[in-house]
């Protein structure tokens, strides 16, 4: 459930402008999105967002690099995660202007790029196709350019 929940994080920053980078931790992307200006202030009216971005983090740094931590009935500690997704989402969309707004409903980039990267895969696959039929025409054409030309001085 936390990592599904990370990955709505990472969505809706992406939606709203503010996508991770391939090399960003979870810290300190966190981190990056709490200093923007797209969560709103801190200490605010959005300190609840502020506060469920930082809880999610723990949660996803506990469950991908620390031992589980169990109560007594067995299950995770990670409290109710819906609520906290939907306040970093309210504070999203109330910090967004019209636009972003708009785009992040309708048009919205992490889904966007997802569909984009399924629609290439067969254009993918047949580039990698293309690129070994190639290499294996000139290797095949090496061998037979070899055998058809000899030096001249060996007789």
């Amino acid at each position: 459930m936390v990592p599904l929940a990370w990955a709505e994080i990472r969505d809706l920053g992406t939606d709203y402008g503010l996508p991770p980078d391939s090399s960003e931790t979870a810290r300190t992307y966190s981190a990056r999105l709490r200093h923007s200006s797209l969560l709103g202030e801190h200490g605010g009216m959005d300190d609840a967002a502020h506060q469920a971005i930082r809880s999610l983090t723990s949660d996803f740094e506990r469950r991908h690099y620390g031992p589980p931590v169990q109560d007594t009935a067995g299950r995770g500690r990670t409290g109710a995660i819906a609520p906290r997704i939907a306040a970093v989402q309210h504070s999203l969309r109330a910090n967004a202007s019209l636009p972003r707004r708009l785009r992040a409903d309708w048009l919205p980039p992490s889904v966007l790029g997802r569909w984009a990267w399924l629609l290439a895969a067969p254009f993918r696959g047949l580039n990698r196709l293309g690129r070994r039929t190639a290499k294996a025409a000139a290797r095949s054409w090496s061998r037979a350019r070899g055998g058809l030309f000899r030096p001249r001085g060996s007789r």
